[in-house]
């Protein structure tokens, strides 16, 4: 593994780990249920930056990002953490919450997936 890849492995090691302690955080506010509230936005973010750390972990090694790994990444993970979240005394799972990352995965492997036609149709 090259220096790079190795750098960026422990990034994504470390991003996964913030969300699984931030998803820990008791009483952490409000648990309303607002659409397009900035709690969506946070959780579209982190998985969108989760995803694109993926990515770009897996092309460093010279690995194309797979199916299987957008189904983890995007369903699993969201599930499991949301699942997670019952068990936090002033917590609740969301479908919302659920669906912001989701979305958030999805967006960052669309976009892997255009820059890499856009690529292709160059060459």
């Amino acid at each position: 593994m090259n220096k790079t890849a190795r750098w960026l492995k422990r990034i994504y090691y470390l991003w996964l780990t913030a969300i699984i302690i931030v998803s820990s955080i008791p009483d952490i506010g409000s648990s309303e249920e607002v659409l397009l509230g900035f709690d969506k936005y946070a959780h579209f973010i982190e998985y969108l930056i989760l995803a694109f750390l993926y990515i770009c972990l897996k092309l460093s090694q010279r690995q194309k990002p797979m199916l299987k790994n957008y189904l983890f990444l995007a369903i699993l993970l969201p599930a499991l953490d949301e699942l997670h979240q019952l068990f936090i005394r002033g917590r609740d799972s969301s479908p919302l919450d659920f669906s912001a990352d989701w979305a958030g995965v999805s967006i960052a492997f669309l976009i892997y997936l255009l820059l890499m036609k856009v690529k292709s149709s160059k060459l």
